[in-house]
């Protein structure tokens, strides 16, 4: 599966200026055999591997920052431990952005991952 259409592609590097409440995520990718995500809001136009988003390992503290597009593309697990199957990351098809990167960051701050919780979206926006 490709992790990043042609659009989203376009949508990151179009949103690469923005910043605050302008800056909407476009594109989550996540691990399905783990808890990591990625909730990807922007991409380098001079280096399309430099993306810009909320990264979550599944710790408990999610951050945000820079994750290169390659490193993503590069994981891969192998199901069952030792075995041949080699499982990467997917986009999620039914990802709908619906508050800022900043908002999707609080409310990942408080709750110790990334949420697509309307509520605690909610929460995270009215206290940000």
């Amino acid at each position: 599966m490709e992790l990043i259409t042609a659009e989203q592609r376009r949508q990151l590097i179009d949103n690469w200026d923005l910043e605050g409440d302008a800056l909407r995520p476009v594109v989550k990718i996540f691990s399905p055999v783990g808890s990591a995500t990625w909730i990807i809001a922007s991409m380098n136009p001079r280096d399309e591997d430099t993306m810009y988003g909320l990264c979550d390992l599944g710790t408990g503290y999610p951050e945000i920052g820079y994750v290169r597009l390659s490193e993503l593309q590069s994981i891969t697990v192998r199901v069952p431990p030792g075995r041949s199957v080699a499982i990467g990351v997917e986009r999620d098809l039914y990802f709908k952005p619906s508050h800022s990167i900043t908002t999707y960051a609080e409310a990942a701050r408080q709750n110790g991952a990334i949420t697509d919780n309307p509520r605690l979206l909610d929460i995270a926006q009215d206290r940000g």
